[in-house]
């Protein structure tokens, strides 16, 4: 049965990315993790390693608002001085500030990237976890000016958070986060962002 939820989450993780992260897959996708909690048994064995962690993040910042998704490879499960450096590669798709697009020369905006990098992350206290992350992102954005000239540009910058995350001790289980996030772009528009994300994923 768990199997069976994992997969539908699974569907749903890669439906978020083809279909531009469309609100509503993002609820369905915690409806079906909810389901996966109440299926979840309490006697399930002591477990607090890892290998694979998939979250999916509604972030909210100062300039931007976007839906994230991260898969975590925590290679091993070495651990150094009670934490641990899972690999972390993720999508983003997100919307600027029309304030910031109407103070621009151009009309029209959108944008993504591709992000790659390192997480830190140590127990703190039951099933908390300090989550530290940097990523090298590389994206593009697509502008369109008021003549209707379109502009296709490389993003390159890095992203940075701090936060906890939620981790059960059994085999499978749901993961939920916290964060506050830093973005540093070389954009047109705007090369700086900061705020929260709220993530919900699953750890197998």
């Amino acid at each position: 049965m768990k199997k069976k939820y994992l997969q539908i989450i699974l569907n749903h993780t890669l439906d978020y990315t083809f279909l531009k992260f469309k609100s509503s897959y993002f609820f369905v996708f915690i409806f079906f993790l909810c389901q996966l909690v109440n299926g979840q048994n309490p006697k399930t064995k002591t477990n607090t390693s890892w290998e694979n962690l998939i979250l999916l993040s509604k972030t909210v910042g100062v300039n931007s608002d976007g839906i994230k998704i991260q898969y975590y490879k925590n290679r091993g499960n070495k651990y150094t001085n009670d934490w641990i450096f899972p690999w972390t590669v993720g999508v983003e798709n997100y919307a600027i500030d029309s304030k910031l697009i109407l103070k621009s020369n151009y009309r029209s905006y959108s944008s993504g990237y591709f992000g790659i990098g390192r997480n830190a992350i140590k127990h703190f206290k039951n099933n908390f976890y300090f989550n530290i992350n940097a990523s090298i992102v590389l994206g593009t954005e697509k502008l369109i000016d008021y003549s209707s000239e379109r502009f296709d540009r490389i993003l390159i910058g890095m992203t940075t958070s701090q936060g906890l995350l939620f981790i059960p001790k059994s085999k499978y289980g749901v993961v939920f986060g916290a964060s506050v996030f830093e973005k540093a772009f070389t954009s047109k528009i705007y090369s700086f962002d900061l705020g929260i994300q709220l993530s919900v994923g699953v750890k197998f």
